[in-house]
């Protein structure tokens, strides 16, 4: 019994440890189950984790190289800007930078620091922001750039008001709004003799030829090889230079070219007909003088008193002196003879050589004094008459003139073309515009095409539909109304001519390949074309720099450029947004430079033109012809020739360049009118952009000195 209890005794421990045992190995399943749960719970936190930093840094990575990009593009922005536009950037404007799928980037001028002293670099502070919009990360990037400003070559600054590489022969009626007298320059002849002149006269005229002035022309200084006042012509002083090679010979036949001109051997002279007046004349050859007293008379050469009733200063000359005229002078000087044949009142008379009286005239003379002879001269007093004087009378000669030389500028639409705004071409089947660094339209080449065949206003468009711009909502064309077109273009011969006819058209730089001809209108733009250029019709039109700060006809102070504030009746909507921006910031202050002083430039060196691929020898275009009634707010820049008729109004200077070295001449004509006053602060007309293609400049520097993570 004992046994059997112990038996069962051990066979139920046997069984609790079995039990025991499984309860134990469940348990520890659990625990090995639950370790494992918490290890894939971790896992997958881990991995879940690593996804998300991984995916905060992709976003994160993605935002910072926005940044920086962005960083980039201010950077190489500022590069391109001068000083005046660094100078005048606005603080605290936000810049939106546009280009990249998924990215908003912007940039944020917080400061501006000038170079001090004699330093160039500009210091630049800037916020530049790059936002993921997708990851819904950004990136803030504190930047500090240095920049030194480019330089372009230095601008060419016209010689005169009116700037003539040519003969110029001017008539009809002169009016010059010039303080101080229109100084005048022309290389060639210069000829006025049936015009008139009003408002201010003339200033410092210098000629390279020969000069005739007639009529009322007035002016303070007047240089030429030879000159001649006629009529009741009057100037303060004139100096005749001659060819510098020689003091003596003939003028060249009449009917000369150019080139026979330039080559003949002339003395220098002035002649006086007429009334003519004067205050000093001064010559390499020799003067005649008129019925009108000079007050000083010198010439290198001989002198001739052939007009009656004048009372002269004190005459030199180099040579002889002859009075054949009832007429007086304060004193003779001459390192030749003098010769006294007329009835002549002089206190004293000096000659190297002889002094010769009329012996029947009963005018006496109180001092002669002569290193030769004395003869038919009465004197009240022959004590002060000395003859065969050793040494002879002499006197310090006149220094010798020197010839006029002038500055030809250098007139080449062709180097504009990639400062335009607009620049058309014509491809003998459809017009087209480049447009560059205009607000609102991308920087590319578009057609100029009606939307469709009922209207015939034009716009723009990348492609054509059925031959038009078909949904295309921007224009460039302001027409007399809204069926009217702005734009023709012919082609013949290859060469383009580009009629504009509206009211106006959207500001900035216009270039067009071929010639140009403005029909009516107010444009507020600077016109350049590599041919010619026309007006037809009543145009009215100001250049860039002019119209930036123009008064209206109220007198309100107007920005046509950056702000669209058009004339009443020449403003549309259309036009709102298309500003240049290159010209404008983005709070519509404006910056100028040389070429927006120009309102019209005409005339280039065809670079397509094999004549033209070595050393540029062959010039096209360069004619401005200014016909009807035309109000221009800008200086003409012509590469060859000026022709004005009508009723012609220039609110800047006249340059016309003669660069095709033609026989032609230079014609002013109808009512031509010059006004420089009261002109808009920033329009300089006489500076014109350096067109030579190869002066001197400084490349402009922009970098990152520094730069941290906001």
């Amino acid at each position: 019994m004992t046994s059997y209890v112990a038996a069962m005794k051990r066979i139920s421990i046997f069984r609790l440890k079995r039990r025991q045992s499984g309860a134990a190995t469940i348990l520890v399943i659990l625990m090995i189950g639950v370790g494992l749960v918490t290890v894939s719970l971790g896992t997958l936190h881990s991995i879940r984790s690593t996804q998300e930093r991984q995916l905060a840094s992709h976003s994160q990575v993605n935002a910072q190289s926005g940044a920086w990009a962005a960083v980039e593009v201010v950077r190489q922005y500022l590069g391109t800007l001068t000083a005046e536009q660094i100078a005048g950037l606005g603080k605290n404007q936000p810049w939106t930078i546009s280009g990249t799928d998924g990215l908003t980037q912007a940039a944020v001028i917080t400061d501006v620091i000038a170079p001090a002293a004699s330093a160039t670099a500009y210091r630049v502070n800037a916020k530049v922001t790059a936002t993921a919009v997708a990851a819904q990360s950004s990136s803030v990037i504190e930047v500090v750039y240095e920049v030194t400003p480019g330089k372009a070559p230095e601008n060419f600054t016209l010689n005169g008001i009116l700037d003539f590489y040519n003969d110029l022969n001017v008539g009809g009626g002169i009016t010059l709004n010039v303080p101080g007298g229109a100084n005048f320059n022309v290389d060639g002849d210069f000829t006025a003799t049936s015009v008139g002149i009003s408002g201010n006269s003339l200033g410092k005229v210098r000629v390279t030829g020969d000069i005739v002035l007639g009529s009322a022309v007035d002016a303070s200084e007047v240089q030429g090889r030879n000159i001649t006042l006629q009529g009741s012509a009057a100037v303060k002083v004139a100096k005749a230079f001659g060819t510098p090679l020689s003091e003596g010979g003939t003028l060249p036949p009449s009917g000369a070219t150019d080139a026979q001109k330039k080559a003949a051997t002339c003395c220098g002279n002035i002649t006086m007909t007429g009334g003519t007046k004067a205050d000093a004349l001064y010559a390499n050859g020799d003067i005649t003088l008129g019925s009108s007293g000079v007050p000083i008379v010198e010439a290198r050469g001989s002198v001739s008193v052939a007009g009656g009733g004048a009372n002269h200063g004190t005459i030199k000359a180099g040579k002889n002196i002859d009075v054949t005229s009832a007429t007086s002078a304060v004193s003779l000087a001459a390192l030749g003879n003098i010769g006294l044949t007329g009835d002549f009142s002089v206190p004293t008379a000096s000659a190297k050589g002889n002094i010769v009286c009329n012996s029947n005239a009963w005018k006496v003379y109180p001092s002669l004094n002569a290193g030769g002879t004395i003869t038919g001269c009465n004197s009240d007093n022959p004590i002060n008459n000395h003859a065969g004087l050793s040494p002879a009378p002499s006197f310090p000669l006149m220094e010798k003139l020197s010839p006029v030389t002038l500055v030809q500028p250098r007139v080449d639409a062709w180097t504009l073309q990639a400062a335009a705004n607009y620049a058309f071409d014509f491809d003998g089947t459809h017009l087209k515009v480049t447009i560059k660094s205009v607000n609102g339209i991308v920087n590319d080449t578009y057609f100029l095409k009606a939307r469709d065949g009922l209207n015939p206003r034009e716009y723009i468009c990348k492609s054509l539909t059925g031959g038009y711009c078909a949904g295309s909502t921007i224009t460039l064309c302001h027409g007399f109304s809204e069926n009217n077109s702005c734009f023709a273009a012919t082609q013949t011969a290859g060469v383009t001519s580009l009629s504009i006819n509206g009211k106006s058209f959207p500001p900035g730089v216009v270039w067009v390949k071929g010639n140009l001809i403005l029909a009516n209108g107010n444009y507020y733009n600077t016109f350049v074309a590599t041919g010619s250029i026309s007006t037809q019709g009543g145009t009215v039109s100001y250049a860039l720099n002019y119209a930036a700060a123009y008064k209206d006809t109220a007198g309100a102070k107007k920005n046509a450029v950056c702000k669209n504030e058009f004339e009443n009746g020449y403003k549309t909507a259309s036009f709102d947004s298309l500003y240049p921006t290159n010209y404008c910031a983005a709070d519509g202050k404006y910056t100028g430079n040389a070429l927006g002083n120009i309102g019209m430039l005409a005339g280039g060196y065809d670079p397509a033109d094999p004549a033209n691929a070595t050393t540029k020898s062959k010039y096209s275009g360069g004619l401005i012809k200014l016909d009807a009634k035309n109000s221009i707010y800008g200086s003409i820049v012509a590469g060859d020739l000026l022709e004005t008729g009508g009723d012609t109004t220039v609110y800047g200077y006249i340059s016309a360049a003669g660069l095709k070295l033609s026989d032609a001449d230079n014609k002013l004509g109808g009512s031509t009118k010059v006004d420089v006053t009261n002109l808009p602060e920033g329009y300089k007309p006489d500076e014109i952009p350096d067109m030579s293609g190869g002066g001197a400049g400084v490349t402009a520097e922009s970098k990152v000195l520094w730069s941290r993570y906001l």
